[in-house]
């Protein structure tokens, strides 16, 4: 029997006060900094790393994107140092893109040119190797080469039709729950933040690998953070303030009992 001036509290009711109270956020914001490294396996696998509407974009519709700038990378990169090594050559971020320098990982596992190069991820197979698009903090140029599957890079979503028009802006919901930012740049409306999934579509995890051996011998799907540090990735955040709770105490059958005077 509860005492007076106190109500007896179920679990779900009880979630639903900590919600409101910002002690618990179903819905945290997310900061995306230099999202997660995919290798071409994750990218292309058919329990889809994007959700319903959205795609890995082939070379073609990445040679439409890059010549909106004339194939220049300046329109296109984040302008300051904060995501780019000095001088960040001419970027100018006019297509309100956000490429940022997220780094690559290599074939054999290694790790390299975090703030020097964007390099993203297409559909594109040919035999060992896939075809990926770059730019750099010391050149203006937008570029493609051929790189190996094993390698990890970062992926750059393009929405399969949109009813945006050139210049305007939109949000993602990926298959994580997180928010991403759009872009239209002409009649394409494209991810304006590098991809930082964990699930496939399906729900199914994409496998983290951290170690360099472990990741050269993939012939599946993987991501890590660059360096392995989840820090380069994202920042998860409630942005709320927390209150104080006086005391909670606990009931019998999994309830909780919580004083009406105990929030302060």
């Amino acid at each position: 029997m509860a005492l007076p001036g106190w109500k007896k509290v179920n679990s779900v009711e009880m979630i639903n006060v900590l919600k409101l109270l910002g002690i618990a956020n179903q819905n945290p914001s997310t900061e995306i900094k230099l999202g997660l490294i995919y290798n071409w396996y994750a990218a292309t696998d058919a329990s889809f790393i994007y959700a319903d509407g959205w795609k890995i974009p082939t070379t073609t519709e990445f040679n439409t994107l890059r010549s909106n700038g004339s194939n220049y990378a300046t329109g296109f990169k984040e302008t300051g140092t904060t995501y780019w090594t000095a001088p960040n050559t001419w970027a100018t971020n006019a297509f309100e893109f956000n490429g940022r320098g997220a780094g690559w990982r290599d074939s054999d596992g290694d790790f390299l040119n975090i703030s020097e190069r964007l390099i993203m991820l297409t559909t594109a197979s040919s035999g060992d190797n896939t075809t990926a698009y770059f730019m750099q903090y010391d050149a203006s140029a937008f570029n493609f080469a051929s790189y190996p599957k094993k390698s990890g890079a970062s992926i750059r979503l393009l929405k399969v039709s949109t009813s945006l028009s050139d210049g305007e802006t939109g949000t993602y919901i990926g298959n994580d729950g997180k928010t991403y930012r759009t872009i239209c740049i002409g009649s394409q409306e494209w991810l304006a933040d590098n991809l930082a999934e964990t699930k496939y579509r399906d729900g199914t995890p994409i496998p983290e690998v951290t170690g360099a051996a472990a990741w050269a011998a993939l012939t599946t799907g993987g991501l890590c953070a660059y360096n392995n540090d989840w820090a380069n990735a994202f920042i998860t955040q409630s942005g709320n303030v927390r209150p104080k709770l006086m005391f909670i105490g606990a009931g019998i059958d999994n309830n909780l009992i919580l004083s009406k005077s105990a929030i302060l």
